[in-house]
């Protein structure tokens, strides 16, 4: 039987794991994690396009319990997309199946997840401020909005590499995760959905102040938003 650093060898490579360690919680729990549950699948040579695709209707299916103010069985149905998320590149890497298509897929349903989730937060608080909010009288469905503009921040820099990388193949992009300095680290760590901001939204419903969670990354995500954009685009006067 073989053992779990034989089967690490064979699902993450040097480049993937200095990759990950960017995100502080992905690299010491939600990628060993994912290490142990991808070993089923690798041994039964379950195909990494049909993990991708069912991590997809998790992602879909959290939103409207989010939505209809369904916070754990959200969570859950996000924390199965989370978890595969991870074993479709485990899966890709170790029965050598990785590919340019199987690598948008896994774009695409991050991206999708990354809005959902943020949006999913905003009915959550929208529900319940809780008590930062309590005593301020104002319109609660600006948490609606302050969700989907969050999930706009967290997509909106990438799409705009993207066009640029195509429209200028020499120019500068973000960069490398596994350049990162100890406080891009944690930066990365604070705003990924894979990671920190989940468990702190956790935290925040369990304190009744998914309200101020709210407001949190609505400032975190401009700054990030803000400063990536100019990352981005500072060369493209050039």
């Amino acid at each position: 039987m073989e053992t779990y650093k034989r089967w690490k060898e064979k699902m993450l490579s040097v480049e993937k794991e200095r990759f990950d360690s960017a995100d502080i919680l992905v690299h010491y729990l939600i990628r060993p994690l994912s290490i142990f549950a991808s070993i089923p699948f690798a041994a039964l040579r379950v195909k990494a396009m049909l993990i991708t695709k069912t991590s997809l209707v998790f992602a879909l299916l959290a939103f409207p319990l989010f939505a209809c103010g369904h916070f754990w069985l959200g969570m859950f149905a996000f924390f199965i997309w989370d978890l595969l998320d991870f074993v479709d590149g485990n899966i890709a890497r170790c029965n050598d199946e990785t590919s340019s298509v199987g690598e948008l897929w896994d774009a695409l349903v991050g991206w999708i997840a990354m809005f959902f989730f943020f949006s999913g937060m905003g009915f959550i608080a929208y529900h319940n401020p809780g008590i930062l909010f309590f005593h301020i009288k104002f319109d609660k469905s600006v948490f609606l909005f302050a969700g989907a503009y969050v999930g706009f921040c967290m997509i909106y820099p990438r799409l705009v590499m993207h066009k640029k990388n195509e429209l200028m193949v020499s120019a500068k992009s973000l960069q490398n995760r596994g350049d990162f300095n100890i406080i891009q680290r944690l930066g990365n760590t604070l705003v990924s959905i894979n990671g920190f901001a989940p468990a702190f939204a956790v935290v925040a419903y369990l304190c009744n102040e998914m309200g101020g969670f709210m407001f949190f990354y609505v400032v975190v995500m401009t700054i990030m938003c803000v400063s990536s954009l100019y990352i981005v685009l500072n060369d493209s006067r050039k």
